[in-house]
Protein backbone atom coordinates (compact mmCIF):
# COMPACT_ATOMS: atom_id res chain seq x y z
CA UNK A 1 0.00 0.00 0.00
CA UNK A 2 1.70 3.41 -0.70
CA UNK A 3 2.24 5.95 1.84
CA UNK A 4 -0.37 8.35 0.34
CA UNK A 5 -3.34 5.73 0.70
CA UNK A 6 -2.20 4.96 4.33
CA UNK A 7 -2.73 8.93 4.93
CA UNK A 8 -5.95 9.27 3.54
CA UNK A 9 -8.46 8.48 5.88
CA UNK A 10 -6.95 11.06 8.25
CA UNK A 11 -7.83 13.63 6.12
CA UNK A 12 -11.20 12.62 4.65
CA UNK A 13 -14.23 14.46 6.14
CA UNK A 14 -17.18 12.79 6.61
CA UNK A 15 -20.73 15.27 4.90
CA UNK A 16 -21.77 16.06 8.70
CA UNK A 17 -17.73 17.81 9.23
CA UNK A 18 -17.92 19.07 6.07
CA UNK A 19 -21.40 20.59 7.53
CA UNK A 20 -19.79 22.15 10.65
CA UNK A 21 -16.71 23.56 9.02
CA UNK A 22 -18.75 25.73 7.16
CA UNK A 23 -21.09 26.35 9.35
CA UNK A 24 -17.52 27.54 11.67
CA UNK A 25 -16.79 29.52 8.60
CA UNK A 26 -19.66 31.40 8.65
CA UNK A 27 -19.78 32.45 12.49
CA UNK A 28 -15.87 33.55 12.25
CA UNK A 29 -16.73 35.86 9.30
CA UNK A 30 -19.78 37.25 11.15
CA UNK A 31 -17.63 37.55 14.50
CA UNK A 32 -14.85 39.63 12.33
CA UNK A 33 -17.55 42.02 10.65
CA UNK A 34 -19.17 42.94 14.00
CA UNK A 35 -15.86 43.64 15.21
CA UNK A 36 -15.30 46.03 12.47
CA UNK A 37 -18.41 47.91 12.11
CA UNK A 38 -20.21 47.36 15.31
CA UNK A 39 -17.45 49.48 17.29
CA UNK A 40 -17.97 52.21 14.75
CA UNK A 41 -21.54 52.26 14.89
CA UNK A 42 -21.48 52.50 18.99
CA UNK A 43 -18.88 55.38 18.56
CA UNK A 44 -20.82 57.21 16.43
CA UNK A 45 -23.95 56.65 18.54
CA UNK A 46 -21.99 58.32 21.59
CA UNK A 47 -20.60 60.84 19.56
CA UNK A 48 -24.59 61.74 18.74
CA UNK A 49 -25.37 61.36 22.56
CA UNK A 50 -22.36 63.54 23.39
CA UNK A 51 -23.07 66.41 20.78
CA UNK A 52 -26.45 66.42 22.22
CA UNK A 53 -25.75 66.70 25.98
CA UNK A 54 -23.23 69.30 24.96
CA UNK A 55 -25.52 71.46 23.02
CA UNK A 56 -28.59 71.18 26.14
CA UNK A 57 -25.69 71.85 28.53
CA UNK A 58 -24.91 75.10 26.08
CA UNK A 59 -28.38 75.72 26.54
CA UNK A 60 -28.67 75.65 30.22
CA UNK A 61 -25.77 78.14 30.34
CA UNK A 62 -27.12 80.77 27.69
CA UNK A 63 -30.87 80.26 29.87
CA UNK A 64 -28.85 80.73 32.95
CA UNK A 65 -26.86 83.79 31.75
CA UNK A 66 -29.88 85.76 30.18
CA UNK A 67 -32.00 84.97 33.65
CA UNK A 68 -28.56 86.48 35.43
CA UNK A 69 -28.60 89.47 32.41
CA UNK A 70 -32.71 89.87 32.75
CA UNK A 71 -31.90 90.54 36.67
CA UNK A 72 -29.70 93.44 35.95
CA UNK A 73 -31.86 94.80 33.16
CA UNK A 74 -32.59 98.35 33.13
CA UNK A 75 -36.60 97.48 32.52
CA UNK A 76 -38.56 95.82 35.37
CA UNK A 77 -41.78 95.85 32.29
CA UNK A 78 -43.98 94.22 34.72
CA UNK A 79 -44.60 96.40 37.24
CA UNK A 80 -44.60 99.64 34.99
CA UNK A 81 -47.04 102.22 35.79
CA UNK A 82 -47.60 104.24 32.73
CA UNK A 83 -49.18 107.89 34.84
CA UNK A 84 -46.05 108.19 37.38
CA UNK A 85 -43.48 111.23 36.80
CA UNK A 86 -40.37 111.11 38.73
CA UNK A 87 -37.71 113.43 38.80
CA UNK A 88 -34.27 111.66 39.22
CA UNK A 89 -32.84 114.31 41.12
CA UNK A 90 -35.12 113.73 44.08
CA UNK A 91 -36.86 110.62 43.40
CA UNK A 92 -36.45 107.17 45.71
CA UNK A 93 -35.41 103.58 44.30
CA UNK A 94 -39.00 102.82 44.83
CA UNK A 95 -40.34 105.22 42.39
CA UNK A 96 -37.78 104.45 39.90
CA UNK A 97 -38.76 101.13 39.94
CA UNK A 98 -42.19 102.24 39.61
CA UNK A 99 -41.56 103.32 36.34
CA UNK A 100 -39.58 100.35 34.76
CA UNK A 101 -36.15 100.83 35.93
CA UNK A 102 -34.93 97.83 37.51
CA UNK A 103 -33.47 97.81 41.04
CA UNK A 104 -30.16 97.42 40.32
CA UNK A 105 -30.39 100.30 37.78
CA UNK A 106 -32.34 102.68 40.69
CA UNK A 107 -29.85 101.83 43.47
CA UNK A 108 -26.81 102.92 41.12
CA UNK A 109 -28.65 106.03 39.98
CA UNK A 110 -29.42 107.08 44.25
CA UNK A 111 -25.47 106.26 44.78
CA UNK A 112 -24.84 108.65 41.51
CA UNK A 113 -26.50 111.26 43.89
CA UNK A 114 -25.16 110.63 46.81
CA UNK A 115 -21.29 111.06 45.10
CA UNK A 116 -22.28 114.50 44.06
CA UNK A 117 -24.01 113.76 40.90
CA UNK A 118 -27.54 115.07 39.31
CA UNK A 119 -29.39 114.94 36.02
CA UNK A 120 -29.69 118.11 34.14
CA UNK A 121 -30.82 116.55 30.99
CA UNK A 122 -32.50 112.81 30.13
CA UNK A 123 -29.17 111.93 28.35
CA UNK A 124 -27.50 112.17 31.55
CA UNK A 125 -28.51 108.78 32.59
CA UNK A 126 -26.78 107.30 30.29
CA UNK A 127 -24.05 107.98 32.83
CA UNK A 128 -25.45 105.29 34.95
CA UNK A 129 -24.45 101.98 34.82
CA UNK A 130 -27.42 99.71 33.94
CA UNK A 131 -29.30 102.39 32.33
CA UNK A 132 -29.08 101.97 27.90
CA UNK A 133 -31.45 102.98 25.06
CA UNK A 134 -33.83 100.27 25.85
CA UNK A 135 -35.01 101.83 28.81
CA UNK A 136 -34.73 105.53 27.82
CA UNK A 137 -37.11 104.68 25.36
CA UNK A 138 -39.16 103.07 27.42
CA UNK A 139 -39.31 105.62 30.37
CA UNK A 140 -38.94 108.74 28.56
CA UNK A 141 -42.40 110.26 28.80
CA UNK A 142 -42.22 109.46 32.81
CA UNK A 143 -38.79 111.78 33.79
CA UNK A 144 -39.15 114.96 33.81
CA UNK A 145 -36.29 117.30 35.14
CA UNK A 146 -37.53 120.18 37.58
CA UNK A 147 -35.40 123.13 37.00
CA UNK A 148 -36.12 125.13 39.47
CA UNK A 149 -34.93 121.35 42.33
CA UNK A 150 -32.13 121.51 39.82
CA UNK A 151 -31.07 125.10 40.44
CA UNK A 152 -31.82 124.43 44.50
CA UNK A 153 -29.54 121.06 44.35
CA UNK A 154 -26.78 122.98 42.64
CA UNK A 155 -26.60 125.83 45.14
CA UNK A 156 -27.17 123.65 48.16
CA UNK A 157 -24.16 121.89 46.92
CA UNK A 158 -22.10 124.49 46.35
CA UNK A 159 -22.76 125.52 49.62
CA UNK A 160 -21.77 122.63 51.16
CA UNK A 161 -18.49 122.73 48.97
CA UNK A 162 -17.82 125.82 50.27
CA UNK A 163 -18.52 125.34 53.72
CA UNK A 164 -16.90 121.85 53.96
CA UNK A 165 -13.64 121.03 56.18
CA UNK A 166 -12.14 117.53 56.11
CA UNK A 167 -9.74 116.92 59.18
CA UNK A 168 -6.77 115.31 57.17
CA UNK A 169 -5.58 113.10 59.65
CA UNK A 170 -8.77 111.17 61.03
CA UNK A 171 -10.90 110.67 57.77
CA UNK A 172 -11.87 107.57 55.93
CA UNK A 173 -12.01 107.04 52.10
CA UNK A 174 -15.46 107.72 51.77
CA UNK A 175 -15.01 111.15 54.45
CA UNK A 176 -12.30 112.02 52.08
CA UNK A 177 -14.31 111.50 48.61
CA UNK A 178 -16.53 113.95 49.52
CA UNK A 179 -14.05 116.28 49.13
CA UNK A 180 -14.10 118.20 44.99
CA UNK A 181 -11.47 116.97 43.36
CA UNK A 182 -10.98 113.43 45.38
CA UNK A 183 -12.02 110.45 44.10
CA UNK A 184 -11.76 106.62 44.86
CA UNK A 185 -8.49 105.95 44.16
CA UNK A 186 -6.36 109.33 45.51
CA UNK A 187 -8.64 109.05 48.56
CA UNK A 188 -6.84 105.17 49.09
CA UNK A 189 -3.72 106.64 48.30
CA UNK A 190 -4.06 109.75 50.88
CA UNK A 191 -4.62 107.11 53.74
CA UNK A 192 -1.98 104.58 52.44
CA UNK A 193 0.68 107.20 52.62
CA UNK A 194 -1.18 108.81 55.85
CA UNK A 195 -0.25 105.63 57.61
CA UNK A 196 3.58 105.42 56.32
CA UNK A 197 4.40 108.75 57.94
CA UNK A 198 2.08 108.43 60.91
CA UNK A 199 -0.32 111.55 59.78
CA UNK A 200 -0.21 114.48 57.83
CA UNK A 201 1.88 117.88 59.46
CA UNK A 202 1.12 120.36 56.54
CA UNK A 203 -1.06 120.56 53.22
CA UNK A 204 1.89 120.58 50.94
CA UNK A 205 2.90 116.83 52.14
CA UNK A 206 -0.18 115.76 49.17
CA UNK A 207 2.41 116.58 46.64
CA UNK A 208 4.25 113.72 47.80
CA UNK A 209 1.56 111.54 46.91
CA UNK A 210 1.63 110.07 43.53
CA UNK A 211 -1.13 112.09 41.04
CA UNK A 212 -1.19 115.32 43.01
CA UNK A 213 0.21 118.23 41.57
CA UNK A 214 -0.23 121.48 42.71
CA UNK A 215 -3.36 122.12 40.56
CA UNK A 216 -5.08 119.74 42.23
CA UNK A 217 -3.72 120.82 45.26
CA UNK A 218 -5.08 124.23 45.16
CA UNK A 219 -8.52 122.74 44.32
CA UNK A 220 -8.77 120.43 47.69
CA UNK A 221 -6.77 122.71 49.83
CA UNK A 222 -9.68 125.06 51.27
CA UNK A 223 -12.07 122.42 52.07
CA UNK A 224 -8.88 120.33 54.31
CA UNK A 225 -7.65 120.79 58.42
CA UNK A 226 -5.01 119.27 59.79
CA UNK A 227 -5.00 118.44 63.63
CA UNK A 228 -1.26 117.37 63.93
CA UNK A 229 -2.02 115.77 67.59
CA UNK A 230 -3.25 112.90 66.00
CA UNK A 231 0.36 112.52 64.35
CA UNK A 232 2.22 109.11 65.37
CA UNK A 233 5.51 110.14 66.48
CA UNK A 234 8.63 107.30 66.81
CA UNK A 235 10.49 107.24 70.08
CA UNK A 236 13.93 107.82 69.14
CA UNK A 237 15.05 106.34 72.35
CA UNK A 238 13.33 103.13 72.01
CA UNK A 239 12.02 102.96 67.96
CA UNK A 240 14.11 99.53 66.47
CA UNK A 241 16.44 100.25 62.75
CA UNK A 242 13.33 98.29 61.23
CA UNK A 243 10.45 101.03 62.50
CA UNK A 244 13.11 104.09 61.90
CA UNK A 245 13.63 103.32 57.85
CA UNK A 246 9.84 102.58 57.21
CA UNK A 247 9.64 105.93 57.53
CA UNK A 248 9.62 108.36 54.35
CA UNK A 249 11.66 110.71 55.19
CA UNK A 250 14.74 108.30 57.02
CA UNK A 251 16.73 106.94 54.79
CA UNK A 252 18.61 103.22 55.95
CA UNK A 253 22.07 105.11 56.57
CA UNK A 254 20.39 107.76 58.46
CA UNK A 255 18.18 104.66 60.72
CA UNK A 256 21.23 102.84 61.60
CA UNK A 257 22.57 106.26 62.46
CA UNK A 258 20.36 107.09 65.04
CA UNK A 259 20.80 103.32 66.73
CA UNK A 260 24.56 103.89 66.86
CA UNK A 261 23.89 107.06 68.26
CA UNK A 262 21.92 105.89 70.76
CA UNK A 263 24.47 103.25 71.73
CA UNK A 264 26.53 106.23 72.28
CA UNK A 265 24.61 108.54 74.45
CA UNK A 266 22.22 106.80 76.09
CA UNK A 267 19.13 108.19 75.97
CA UNK A 268 18.91 111.33 73.93
CA UNK A 269 17.09 113.63 75.33
CA UNK A 270 16.35 116.16 72.60
CA UNK A 271 15.27 114.83 69.18
CA UNK A 272 17.56 118.06 67.84
CA UNK A 273 20.42 115.85 68.85
CA UNK A 274 19.86 114.14 65.53
CA UNK A 275 20.73 117.17 64.00
CA UNK A 276 22.94 118.46 66.33
CA UNK A 277 25.01 114.96 65.36
CA UNK A 278 24.74 115.61 61.55
CA UNK A 279 22.33 112.47 61.19
CA UNK A 280 19.87 114.66 58.96
CA UNK A 281 20.78 118.30 57.41
CA UNK A 282 18.58 121.20 58.21
CA UNK A 283 16.54 120.83 55.44
CA UNK A 284 15.40 117.12 56.06
CA UNK A 285 15.40 117.46 59.83
CA UNK A 286 12.45 120.56 59.59
CA UNK A 287 10.03 117.37 57.64
CA UNK A 288 10.87 114.92 60.34
CA UNK A 289 10.84 116.81 63.34
CA UNK A 290 7.01 116.71 63.59
CA UNK A 291 7.49 113.20 63.84
CA UNK A 292 10.03 112.60 66.45
CA UNK A 293 9.71 112.39 70.05
CA UNK A 294 12.33 111.21 73.09
CA UNK A 295 10.41 109.45 75.78
CA UNK A 296 12.06 107.48 78.21
CA UNK A 297 12.41 103.86 76.97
Amino acid sequence: MKFQEKLEPYFRFTQAEKRGAAVLLLLILLVTLLRIFLPNKLANNESNISMEIAKSRLKNIQSESNEINNNKTTVHNKINKKNIIIDPNTCSVKDLISVGISEFASRNIIKFRDEGGYFVTLNDMYKIYGIDSTIINVISKQIQIDTTNLLNIKIQRKAISNSLKIELNSADTIVLRKIPGIGKVLSKRIVGYRKLLGGFSCTKQLEEIYGVNKNDLNKIISHIKIDTNCIVKINLNSASERTLKKHPYISTFQAKAIIKLRQYMGQLKSPNEVLNNHIFTLEEYSRIKPYLTVKKS
